[in-house]
């Protein structure tokens, strides 16, 4: 996955709460709405938001969609943990 495509999905959802689309706790456009209006594959499509979801942006739920969420103090402290080990 490039970083393009990250960034453009990232921007996709930012634009969608902007305009009150989309609000913590909603279900996120599917893979293939989200492919359609960024012109990207849903593979590139479902890389990126395993990417928003390890970071802590959306939640996965399996057989129901994505979620935006509003909780990414697990990211935090992961990577507090991983510079605590690191230093």
């Amino acid at each position: 996955m490039e970083d393009k495509t990250y960034l453009q999905v990232v921007q996709y959802i930012k634009n969608e709460v902007k305009e009150d689309r989309l609000r913590v706790g909603n279900k996120l456009p599917t893979e293939r709405e989200m492919s359609a209006s960024l012109g990207f594959s849903r593979n590139s499509i479902r890389e990126a938001l395993r990417t928003l979801s390890s970071l802590g942006i959306i939640e996965s739920r399996q057989g129901s969609g994505n979620y935006l969420s509003g909780d990414i103090s697990g990211f935090f402290i992961e990577a507090f943990e991983m510079m605590s080990l690191v230093n």
